[in-house]
Order: C-alpha cells, then sequence, then structure tokens
C-alpha cells in the first residue's frame, strides 16, 4: 500500500471517530434538554397534568443510554407521585369487628390546588362504598386508591349545591355505570340524598347526554316545613334510570332519618350556610356493650347547632376551616367557620376526633395567606388552624386531612 493510501486511510478512519463523538455529544445534549423540559412541565403544570401523574405507585423513570436513572427526573416525578398514595391513619377506636374507613378525595374550597381537590369523602363499610359530596375530579381520586371500588357504590350524600360539592356527580354516575356494563339482569341502585334541587341537576346532567346507563338511581330530596310544599320543581322529565325519587320531611326537630337498617342509621340536620346545607351523621349500632362507630360529616357551615343533639359522642367529626380565627367575622360573612368554631362545636360534641377539611385555596403553597403575612406555605398554614383548633377543642386530638388520606373508625366499648 503507497504512504498516499494509508494517509488517506488514517484521515477516514479518524473523520469517522470525530463524527462517532459529534453523536455521542449531540444525544447528551438532546437527553439533558428533553429531561429538564419533562422537569419544567411537572413543575408548572395545571391540576390536570400534575394529577395525571400523582398515581398511587411511584411512575417508573425512564433510563438513559446507559441505564442509569436521571435522579431529577426521579426527584419531578417518584416522590411528587409516593407522596400523595392512598396513607392510613390509625384507627379510632378499639374492637375491628365493625369498621368504618373515611378516605379524603378533596379537601380544598371553592376551586382546586395543585395538591388538593375539591371537596368529597368516600366511607367504605362492608361490601357498600358511600361518597359525601362529589366535587369535581372526585373520580380520578377514587381510581387513585385501590381500596375504593366504584362496583361497590350505592349511596351518594350531598350537602349543598354549590360546584365544589357537586360537579364530580355526573362523572361519578358515569363512571359506575361503565364498571358495572358487564353486568347482566337487575340493573344496580344508587341513591343520591340531598336538598332541593339536586333531583333537577341530575336529571339535567342524565338528559343532555346521549348515554345508556348500567345504573339506576333513586334521587331523594330532605325538605323543611317552609319547602314542604313550594320545593323546587323542574320541567325536565325524569331519566329513564330514575326510581323510587321520594320527598323526605324533617321531623319537629329538623332532622331526617335518612337511611336505616338492623346495624347503622344516617341521620341529617340543616346547617347555616349560604345555601341550604346539611350535615350528615353515621351512627352503627352494636349491642349493648360494644358500640359502632359514629362519624359526623358537615358540610359548608357557620352555625351546626341544630345536628348537635344527633352527633353527641361522636367518634369523629369532620369539619370545615376555610378561614383562621383573626378573620372569624368574614368566615361567618361568607357562611364558613374558623378553624376555633370547628374546635368549640367538637367540644360540644364531646367528639373523640376532629377531622378540619375545606381549606381556602389562599393556602396556595407557593404563595401567602393574607391575614398572616408572606411565606406560610401550605402545610405551615394549615398547621397553625391545627393549633387554634386544639386550643378551642381543648383537646390534641386534631388533625388536617390532606387528598387520600386513610382514617379507619372502629367500635368500641361503651
Amino acid at each position: 500500500m503507497s504512504q498516499v493510501q494509508k494517509l488517506e486511510g488514517s484521515h477516514f478512519a479518524s473523520k469517522i471517530r470525530v463524527n462517532h463523538l459529534l453523536f455521542r455529544i449531540s444525544r447528551k445534549l438532546f437527553d439533558s434538554f428533553i429531561l429538564n423540559s419533562i422537569v419544567r412541565v411537572v413543575q408548572n403544570s395545571p391540576l390536570s397534568v400534575v394529577q395525571s401523574l400523582q398515581l398511587e405507585q411511584p411512575l417508573p423513570v425512564p433510563k438513559t443510554a446507559r441505564g442509569r436513572r436521571s435522579k431529577r427526573l426521579e426527584l419531578a416525578l417518584g416522590a411528587e407521585a409516593a407522596e400523595r398514595s392512598c396513607i392510613a391513619e390509625p384507627s379510632s377506636g378499639g374492637d375491628s369487628g365493625s369498621r368504618l374507613e373515611l378516605t379524603f378525595l378533596g379537601t380544598s374550597s371553592a376551586k382546586p390546588t395543585l395538591t388538593r381537590n375539591v371537596t368529597g369523602v368516600a366511607v367504605t363499610r362492608g361490601d357498600s362504598l358511600w361518597l359525601f359530596d362529589c366535587g369535581e375530579g372526585s373520580r380520578k381520586q377514587i381510581m387513585r386508591c385501590p381500596h375504593l371500588d366504584i362496583r361497590k357504590l350505592d349511596k351518594i350524600f350531598i350537602t349543598h349545591l354549590h360546584g365544589d360539592h357537586v360537579f364530580g356527580l355526573a362523572g361519578m354516575l358515569a363512571y359506575a355505570s361503565a364498571a358495572m356494563g358487564g353486568r347482566r339482569g337487575r340493573k344496580k341502585t344508587v341513591a343520591i340524598y340531598g336538598p332541593p334541587g339536586v333531583r333537577a341537576m341530575v336529571r339535567v346532567a342524565l338528559n343532555a347526554v346521549p348515554q345508556t346507563f348500567n345504573v339506576r338511581v333513586a334521587i331523594h330530596e330532605m325538605l323543611t316545613p317552609d319547602l314542604h310544599k313550594t320545593h323546587i320543581e323542574v320541567d325536565e322529565s325524569p331519566h329513564d334510570t330514575e326510581v323510587d325519587a321520594r320527598d323526605m320531611l324533617c321531623d319537629a326537630s329538623f332532622t331526617w332519618t335518612v337511611f336505616k337498617d338492623s346495624s347503622v342509621e344516617v341521620k341529617a340536620a340543616p346547617l347555616r350556610h349560604k345555601v341550604r346545607c346539611i350535615g350528615y351523621v353515621i351512627a352503627e349500632k352494636r349491642g349493648p356493650v360494644i358500640t359502632g362507630p359514629k362519624v359526623v360529616i358537615l358540610g359548608d357551615t357557620c352555625d351546626s347547632r341544630a345536628i348537635a343533639d344527633a352527633g353527641l359522642d361522636a367518634d369523629v367529626l369532620i369539619h370545615e376551616a376555610t378561614f383562621d380565627n383573626a378573620q372569624e367575622d368574614k368566615a361567618v360573612q361568607y357562611g364558613h367557620s374558623s378553624a376555633g368554631m370547628a374546635g368549640s362545636f367538637a367540644r360540644r360534641l364531646q367528639a373523640k376526633r376532629l377531622i378540619l377539611t375545606h381549606f381556602s385555596s389562599r393556602f396556595e403553597s407557593n404563595g401567602s395567606y393574607t391575614s398572616q403575612g408572606a411565606g406560610m406555605d401550605d402545610r405551615a398554614a394549615v398547621q397553625q388552624l391545627v393549633r387554634e383548633a386544639q386550643r378551642a377543642f381543648g383537646s390534641a386530638n386534631v388533625i388536617a386531612a390532606k387528598d387520600l388520606l386513610r382514617i379507619p373508625v372502629s367500635s368500641h366499648p361503651r
């Protein structure tokens, strides 16, 4: 081989090595750009994007060409997903023979935040799933909780007709219908209880959608004497899924017995809010020696005295805390409660445990809380509410709910 041919061959090999090196450099730069872009999207995404990443298990994190995980991507996706897993608190009670379990589907008021969905509480009891309020996004929250089976849904209790408590209702019925789509024979009935107007809302939503539903709905409205003959009517005809709709008039003490069987009773009473609002009491019956758990679930309220007798000696009181004590006057003006008001009512009920929820969106984790100055993130501000409620309650047994938190409530000796 001539000297010229050797030089040309060496030049050609060097060119290949340089091209290969340039390719590797560009590949690393591209990978870095993609990862940084994903991190930026996750960190700045609206709720719909972030929620789609917040599953029960941490998402699998992509590996680089050499199989190494990106630490930045793992922090952006995996840690946040793990934090939002369904976490169970210790049981309230002793005997595990009879137990309710509460799962908070949403703990924000008015609008969702990046860490809190709007209002909803799921109650599991044996083979039944009950929902108390159903804000937008509630069905996605149920999908994140493996212990919640939508096929077991048989009752939905609505406190009032503000959007953050009901805008997920039609979607929830569609979700239940799809889950039960393979069943043959008699369709399952989902009972819906709520204030006047809930029947109209459900009818309008279902009649507007040309969809076949694989569940039946029984929509019961709870009336007070002033609405007994003049309650809200609608021109819409009943949807073909409807069965057994009833108007339920309260008794002389303004209390409803909403549902009752051999082992459990659900009562309700009106609450003071800007619109007609209802609170609920779940009380299991266990016998002369063992008493079943009693759980009080309130809607938005600035005065809950009407439910005090039914809720006495509650194992758990779930109470809104939309405002701090410094804004108690404003809370009452808008039909809401401060943390101190929640604590005082827990003391009146002689409740064993108080769980605060329905936190204002002013508690954004990247913002400030108006009455307390700048620099307080969501956790610090909410913990302040817990301390205010503890002082009014006279007990340290107060916690702040967070989304997907699970609370078992067991029966106990009398």
